[in-house]
């Protein structure tokens, strides 16, 4: 082996490495930074924004009741309207939800947490630590194109997680917004025309807890993976490697997968359409053939 060689393995080695150890911490640091009630209430200027909001509300709330009770006044001149006693009960409701339903969704959200913070502390059956890790993955002496393959699959498992660390913060902006603004969409409840604000705003509220009680499965499964990967043979590495990858693509399109099965349940009342369109094989094939894509 020449000098080219050996200085060609040692820089290889070297960035392997370094990749590895950003590699197997992101996987704790992402677990952790799973968003809570304080990250949501220490949004900047959250409070003003949000009793801007109420104040706001309770105005655009009268303005409805009014309009929806003239509505139901002409019903009989052939004029749509609602009945009296239910235009009541929905203002009712909605002044409710103006006062409270930033604290209840708060609460959601803490919930969430908690059973984040349970799925997090599955153990297991072999812990690694980083610099283990790193010397289970170098010392399997695998070469040429294993080698070369495992450096672009680990490469691009960095860049999975950075755009999930990305977007979870993302996540936080967006979930801030929404408790913010859900007095507005609360006091579109009287509404028969403006109450789909009201259920756009509930379903993106319960998708993004979702979407974090998912991610936080498909990152643990990862980890397990990855460990896997590291105490293995050259060829389990791989197939451990690809699968990583698999799982990180699909934990960045679980969007895409969450807004199939709301509109597979809203539309057909029946949340079986959406879990049978995620287990089909034609869309598990599609999710895999994406893996190289974007």
């Amino acid at each position: 082996m020449n000098l080219t060689n050996v200085l060609f393995d040692a820089i290889i080695g070297l960035i392997q490495k370094f990749l590895l150890l950003i590699m197997n911490e992101c996987f704790d640091v992402f677990i952790s930074m799973q968003p809570d009630a304080n990250d949501i209430t220490n949004f900047p200027l959250y409070d003003g924004i949000l009793m801007l909001m109420k104040s706001l509300s309770m105005s655009l709330l009268v303005l409805i009741t009014i309009f929806e009770a003239f509505k139901s006044y002409f019903i009989e001149f052939g004029m749509r309207g609602q009945e009296p006693i239910k235009i009541l009960g929905k203002m009712v409701v909605s002044a409710f939800f103006i006062a409270y339903l930033n604290e209840i969704l708060l609460w959601g959200i803490t919930v969430t947490n908690e059973v984040i913070k349970s799925i997090a502390e599955i153990k297991q059956t072999q812990e690694i630590k980083s610099e283990d890790f790193v010397s289970a993955f170098l010392d399997t002496g695998t070469k040429g194109v294993t080698n070369l393959l495992i450096n672009i699959f680990i490469m691009i498992l960095i860049y999975y997680m950075v755009k999930l660390v990305i977007k979870m913060y993302l996540r936080i902006i967006m979930m801030s917004l929404i408790v913010m603004f859900s007095p507005l969409a609360s006091a579109c409840i009287p509404s028969e025309n403006l109450t789909g604000f009201f259920d756009g705003m509930k379903k993106l509220y319960i998708g993004n807890l979702i979407i974090q009680i998912l991610q936080t499965t498909c990152i643990l499964f990862s980890k397990f993976l990855l460990v896997s990967a590291a105490s293995g043979n050259a060829g389990t590495k791989f197939y451990n490697i690809a699968m990583l990858i698999a799982v990180l693509k699909i934990v960045d399109s679980l969007e895409e997968i969450i807004r199939d099965m709301s509109i597979s349940v809203g539309l057909n009342k029946d949340i079986g359409g959406g879990l049978q369109k995620l287990g089909s094989t034609a869309y598990s094939l599609n999710m895999i053939k994406t893996v190289f894509v974007k």
